[in-house]
């Protein structure tokens, strides 16, 4: 087993970015600026991910070319080259809501030119987005960003890259550092989002 990093020799990405995301996500604000602050939450969340995703390839000593790959290919690579059961998709996962997550920040980085029809979000956006509990009205009089950029679907973002990331790193094959030390950066991160949201959405 290779010895573990002491904890003041490492430095990583992912975590400012999702104490960043919290604290855009926990922010009070006023309802012009606050949809900026969403957006920016959800974003950083999931470059806070991907940063971690790669920081994981190197610090386990995995092929490199993982870190090209989409969500959906690269967690089966990595489990297959760490030699433990390939982590699914399937409802109710972790895995699940963090590809929710990313379908969320791919919509609102690449919004159509052409907007929806009002109520009406992208790829059945909505209806997962309602599955987790996180949003729980359709106004068709409102427009579906409006809808799905919120508080709660930011700070639901965050907890669910958290979650992610802890997950990932218990894996104990070919690792370097101690878990400790991922978790006391997620907690860090997430201390920052209000309280009633943790507990309202950590089972989302």
């Amino acid at each position: 087993m290779m010895p573990l990093a002491p904890a003041e020799t490492w430095e990583s990405i992912w975590a400012p970015l999702l104490m960043e995301a919290a604290r855009q996500a926990g922010a009070r604000t006023n309802r012009a600026s606050g949809f900026a602050q969403f957006v920016t939450a959800i974003v950083l969340a999931k470059a806070s991910w991907e940063a971690f995703q790669n920081e994981f390839v190197e610090s386990r000593n995995l092929p490199p070319e993982i870190k090209a790959k989409s969500l959906t290919n690269a967690i089966p690579l990595i489990c297959h080259a760490l030699g433990v059961e390939v982590i699914n998709f399937q409802c109710r996962t972790v895995w699940e809501s963090l590809l929710c997550v990313s379908r969320l920040r791919n919509a609102i980085i690449h919004h159509a030119a052409n907007p929806h029809k009002q109520g009406e979000a992208p790829s059945g956006l909505m209806e997962d987005l309602k599955r987790h509990g996180v949003i729980d009205y359709s106004n068709s009089k409102t427009s579906w960003e409006s809808l799905l950029v919120t508080s709660k679907t930011a700070s639901w973002s965050c907890i669910v890259v958290g979650k992610a990331i802890l997950e990932l790193e218990r894996i104990p094959n070919r690792r370097r550092r101690s878990p400790t030390l991922v978790e006391q950066k997620v907690l860090e991160a997430l201390q920052i989002l209000p309280a009633t949201f943790v507990r309202e959405l950590s089972d989302a």
